[in-house]
């Protein structure tokens, strides 16, 4: 795989990714722009992400959590935990 293996997680749990991504990189004083050219993806992708329509690859979660000064597993873990919680609460809804 080229950017590494994905770290999984449905819309409603990458908001709260993409909103802690979005937030940091505003109070780091960076553009989306800036931000997704230093981490090697397109402005739009980024977009994407902090708006909650794209999911990271476990490369993007390292380079971006690296550029924004984030614990890259903590960024992970909540992405991971997120959707761990999804999944529990979707087998009930089925059951």
């Amino acid at each position: 795989m080229k950017n590494g293996p994905k770290v999984t997680y449905n819309t409603e749990n990458t908001t709260e990714v993409g909103f802690l991504l979005g937030t940091t990189r505003i109070a780091r004083g960076l553009t989306q722009t800036q931000l997704a050219a230093a981490a090697g993806m397109s402005q739009n992708h980024l977009a994407n992400i902090e708006q909650g329509r794209r999911t990271l690859t476990a490369r993007y979660v390292r380079v971006v959590s690296a550029l924004l000064g984030l614990n890259p597993v903590e960024v992970a873990g909540l992405a991971i935990q997120e959707n761990n919680s999804f999944k529990r609460m979707k087998k009930v809804v089925n059951a």
